[in-house]
C-alpha cells in the first residue's frame, strides 16, 4: 500500500485485442515499463487502448496480406513468444508509455518534477520512435533484405 491508500501491485487485466494481434495484459505493461498505480487504472487502460487502436491501424494494410494470427506468421520463437509477437507488443507499449509520459511530470508537484518535465519531451519522443521502429520491423519481416533496409536499421529476425 502507498500513502494514499492504492495498491502499488500492478493489476491483472486483460484488453481483448481483434483477434489477429495478441490480447495485452495491463500487469505486464506495468511491469515492464515502470507505470505504477499512480496512474488512475482507467487512464492506463484507455492509453493502452488508444495504442493498439494506433499500432493496429498502422499495420492495417499488411495486416490485409497475412493469413493467420501474428503468431503464425514467424515460426521464430524467443522464451516462448513469437518474434512479431514481442515487437507488437513493444510496438503498443511505449506507445502507451510515450503517451503517459507528460503525466509523469505532474505527479510529484514539487520542484524536482517541474526540473524533470523539461527532459520528458525527449523521454516521449524516445518512446514514439521506438514504437516507430518496432512497427518498420513488424511490417518489414520476410522481406528480401535491401541494402537500404540495412542501412535503415529495420533488420528483423530471419532476415
Amino acid at each position: 500500500m502507498s500513502l494514499s491508500g492504492k495498491s502499488n501491485s500492478p493489476v491483472e487485466r486483460v484488453i481483448t485485442n481483434n483477434g489477429f494481434f495478441p490480447d495485452l495484459n495491463v500487469k505486464e505493461f506495468q511491469e515492464q515499463y515502470r507505470v505504477n498505480n499512480s496512474f488512475a487504472l482507467e487512464t492506463i487502460v484507455t492509453e493502452l487502448v488508444l495504442a493498439i487502436s494506433i499500432i493496429n491501424r498502422q499495420l492495417n494494410s499488411w495486416q490485409m496480406v497475412q493469413t493467420g494470427t501474428l503468431d503464425n506468421i514467424a515460426p521464430e520463437q524467443i522464451d516462448g513468444q513469437g518474434v512479431l509477437t514481442i515487437f507488437y507488443k513493444a510496438a503498443v507499449y511505449t506507445y502507451a508509455r510515450a503517451s503517459l509520459q507528460p503525466l509523469f511530470a505532474t505527479l510529484g508537484g514539487r520542484k524536482e518534477a517541474v526540473d524533470w518535465a523539461e527532459d520528458t519531451l525527449d523521454l516521449e519522443k524516445n518512446f514514439f520512435t521506438q514504437s516507430s521502429d518496432y512497427v518498420g520491423r513488424i511490417s518489414s519481416y520476410g522481406k528480401p533484405l535491401t541494402k537500404s533496409r540495412m542501412n535503415s536499421g529495420l533488420l528483423t529476425c530471419g532476415n
